[in-house]
């Protein structure tokens, strides 16, 4: 195998971009560390990634509006579901966020009756649990637009 060492690349044109498709790091795990913003750490590339995001919406029409990596979400009750990857996590044990907007109680969306919390957690390497209630009273409530983020690693 060859190396190459240089300190600065510049196409043809003078531009210092490289057009490639795929980076692979060369370890066991072929991760990739990036140099961190004060350039004395660094940080692994694959971590800092969210495998998945998606918009869903549970209160109108049940379905997923936009997406990466998850499927599809199986509505199990009023406020709470599942969502299902696409591909796998590594283990049931991610870090899920989350946000969501509720429908208008009474046709109103006031801060006194339009906020919600959410609770989520992996549940399986294939799906992450969601359960949303209504602050003022804790009754479960079904979001217009439920949008998730997950991190981890994929199987």
């Amino acid at each position: 195998m060859s190396t190459i060492k240089v300190d600065t690349y510049l196409t043809r044109g003078g531009v210092s971009e490289i057009a490639i498709d795929k980076l692979k790091g060369v370890t066991a795990a072929g991760s990739m560390l990036v140099v961190a913003e004060g350039g004395t750490t660094t940080t692994s590339l694959q971590q800092g990634l969210a495998k998945a995001f998606g918009s869903l919406d549970m209160a109108n029409s049940n379905t997923v509006k936009s997406s990466f990596n998850i499927a599809s979400f199986t509505d199990r009750a009023t406020g709470s579901l599942y969502g299902n990857y696409t591909n796998n996590m590594g283990s049931a044990t991610d870090c899920v966020c989350t946000s969501g907007i509720t429908p208008a109680v009474n046709g109103s969306m006031s801060t006194t009756n339009g906020n919600v919390y959410t609770v989520l957690s992996g549940d399986t390497s294939a799906r992450y649990a969601q359960n949303c209630s209504l602050v003022t009273d804790n009754s479960a409530r079904d979001e217009e637009a439920h949008q998730a983020t997950v991190f981890g690693d994929l199987a």
